[in-house]
């Protein structure tokens, strides 16, 4: 999945404003896992990079003619 919840992002029910509120709190409560949760996120941004997505396509397609 791309966010697991409380590795690399906070996911929280849609509407549900009491719950961002307790996320949004634990966050600035805790620098550690903010640090955590940020460093973790942005794995995803190098992972799906459209470089990254690219090549690994070129190298399908290669691979299947």
């Amino acid at each position: 999945s791309l966010i697991n919840n409380g590795t690399n992002g906070l996911l929280i029910r849609t509407g549900d404003k009491d719950e961002l509120v307790a996320s949004l709190k634990k966050l600035l409560s805790n620098k550690e896992l903010a640090e955590t949760i940020g460093n973790n996120a942005t794995q995803i941004v190098e992972r799906l990079h459209p470089d990254v997505i690219y090549s690994k396509w070129e190298k399908f397609l290669i691979d299947t003619v």
